[in-house]
């Protein structure tokens, strides 16, 4: 993407943001980055999702396919957990 299109493409959507959307969007894009100083100890998996088509992207910052997995494992190990906070126990599907 040409820079002048691509300041345009995030020109109008940062600005159709909200102010709790903008501070999510700093969160994440001030981690990402921090993954790309110099020695950085910090590494990132993002996880894209179409969905027009149902297909899916992944990137990866300062992550080998080892870190990749790892941090891929530990995302679902959390989610899993997660949905299951405050469900009821299984014996009330029975």
């Amino acid at each position: 993407m040409e820079s002048d299109n691509y300041k345009e493409f995030i020109e109008k959507i940062v600005g159709g943001m909200s102010d709790e959307e903008k501070k999510h969007l700093q969160f994440i894009t001030t981690k990402l980055i921090a993954c790309y100083r110099k020695d950085s100890p910090f590494s990132a998996v993002i996880v894209f999702s179409d969905g027009n088509d149902g297909s899916i992207a992944l990137a990866s910052a300062n992550a080998d396919s080892m870190i990749t997995a790892q941090l891929l494992q530990f995302g679902n190990e959390y989610a899993q957990e997660n949905l299951m906070k405050g469900a009821p126990p299984k014996e009330m599907f029975n």
